[in-house]
């Protein structure tokens, strides 16, 4: 996973991604978040965040959809 700029670049409107932004914070906050065009909608936040407010954003990324076996013996 890496961080993009917002400045280099914005995700799709209809993708959910990481954001990481400084909201009155000493450390940043990372959160789930989708693009607007105009503004950001984060899960963290009840209002909506201005496009100013978010420094960085990285896809989420996919996770397996089936465990691989171990060799284990399965459970029946």
């Amino acid at each position: 996973m890496r961080w993009v700029d917002v400045r280099d670049c914005m995700p799709d409107p209809e993708d959910r991604v990481l954001v990481a932004m400084h909201v009155q914070a000493v450390k940043p906050v990372v959160a789930v978040g989708q693009f607007r065009k105009d503004y950001w909608i984060i899960d963290e936040c009840s209002r909506p965040v201005r496009l100013n407010e978010v420094q960085y954003w990285a896809p989420i990324p996919m996770i397996p959809h089936e465990r691989k076996s171990e060799g284990k013996g399965e459970l029946q």
